[in-house]
């Protein structure tokens, strides 16, 4: 005849069983909540990868959008180019119209070498000085730098916002370079 266990054995070996079964079902717990974060880690990173490459990618093309369209000023003011100079008040027209096109830009300027404007789209804007950082101007009219320039961010003066002036040398007929400015609201 089969020997029997005590009763506390039994009970002993119950809750080692159960104790056993616990630990195993905490450490898979455990193990799966660890595997979740890390696969939930990876995919918000990936989200802010794809983020930061579609911002990048708007920003540059932003920058491109107002690059060419500061390259394209010299054609656009042909018909205010005069042989003494510039007609201020139709290169400001041709400005304005330019800059009422544009939702990407608040302003839109011409200034010389020594940061005297020439002409500017907003009425705000036109007089002698509008506060163009020198280096900018030094930048946009090196010898080498025929780019697009850009200033350190700045309270602007038409937007009241902070801003980038962004500015690119241009060529026009008949006068020294002048820098084409645009206030660019961030």
């Amino acid at each position: 005849m089969p020997r029997l266990q005590p009763l506390p054995r039994l009970l002993a070996l119950c809750w080692a069983t159960a104790a056993l079964l616990s630990l195993a079902m905490i450490g898979a717990a455990v193990s799966l909540i660890d595997s979740t974060r890390d696969e939930a880690l990876r995919d918000a990173d990936s989200q802010i990868g794809q983020l930061v490459a579609a911002a990048e990618s708007d920003v540059n093309r932003n920058l491109m959008s107002v690059d060419l369209i500061l390259a394209g000023l010299p054609d656009s003011l042909r018909p205010a180019l005069t042989a003494g100079g510039v007609d201020v008040e139709l290169a400001r027209r041709i400005l304005g119209g330019l800059q009422e096109r544009q939702l990407m830009f608040a302003d839109l300027s011409l200034v010389d070498g020594s940061g005297h404007t020439l002409a500017s789209a907003m009425a705000a804007t036109q007089r002698p000085d509008i506060g163009v950082p020198a280096e900018l101007l030094a930048r946009a009219l090196g010898p080498a730098s025929r780019a697009l320039q850009l200033s350190a961010p700045l309270i602007g003066k038409v937007s009241g916002e902070r801003s980038l002036l962004l500015a690119r040398a241009v060529d026009l007929p008949g006068r020294p370079p002048v820098v084409a400015i645009a206030e660019v609201p961030s």
